[in-house]
């Protein structure tokens, strides 16, 4: 009985004593070397298992990436790089004597998303639009009767290849290939346009971790020069 008892005793004293060591749950720490500096999770519990994430490096492998901006100079079907290429109307006579067009409002604006799948490599879609609006104006009272518009949206993947991660800067290349639609709004009649959306970023940079923004200059769809903000999940 006795020996029971005292059996009883101990594995109690045991459950006291790792109750608290269970709750401990982690320790967390800054650890420096010539490579950098690592945040490290460590669990009593368990010495084998800890996790590290190097923070003298922007992306990490595996985070994805959201991205929002717009654009200057963008291709369309139609080849409008720039609102001057525009032209609503192939026949001004078709405009009526007192009539004219107005100035001339070019918009671009892109949405994108992906994965990092290795810290150097990003492979994601770009949705685009780029449109322009001229309005149409009664010349005796400067009113404006109505609005031609060229719509154009372009889907287009991506990939990229960081060359360059340092801190929170991040130095890149990229290309991609799709497809576009173009829409533009004549006088008389709208013009339906397909065609192969293509990217080329001959450099791009971001700056920040999970919060960034970032600049890319290049050609194609996206624009010549494209910027904006974006935010990575699981970095």
């Amino acid at each position: 009985m006795r020996h029971i008892y005292i059996t009883l005793s101990t594995l109690l004293l045991s459950v006291m004593v790792l109750l608290p060591n269970k709750a401990q749950g982690q320790y967390h720490f800054n650890y420096r070397d010539s490579l950098g500096t690592y945040k490290v999770v460590f669990h009593p519990n368990d010495i084998t298992v800890f996790n590290s994430r190097s923070l003298n490096i922007p992306v990490s492998s595996g985070a994805h990436e959201i991205r929002l901006g717009m654009a200057y100079c963008a291709d369309t079907p139609s080849d409008y790089t720039t609102s001057n290429n525009w032209h609503p109307i192939r026949n001004f006579s078709e405009l009526g004597e007192q009539h004219s067009l107005g100035d001339e409002l070019w918009f671009t604006v892109g949405f994108e998303g992906g994965r990092w799948f290795k810290e150097w490599f990003f492979f994601g879609g770009s949705l685009v639009w780029s449109g322009g609006f001229m309005p149409v104006r009664y010349t005796p009272t400067h009113q404006r009767v109505s609005t031609l518009s060229s719509n154009n949206i372009a889907i287009i993947p991506i990939a990229r290849f960081a060359w360059l991660r340092r801190g929170i800067v991040q130095l890149y290349s990229g290309v991609g290939i799709g497809l576009a639609l173009g829409f533009n709004e004549h006088l008389s009649y709208v013009e339906t346009l397909t065609d192969l959306a293509y990217d080329v970023t001959f450099i791009g940079i971001s700056i920040g971790r999970e919060l960034f923004g970032y600049v890319d200059l290049g050609a194609g769809y996206r624009g010549l020069i494209s910027f904006g903000i974006g935010y990575r999940f699981n970095n």
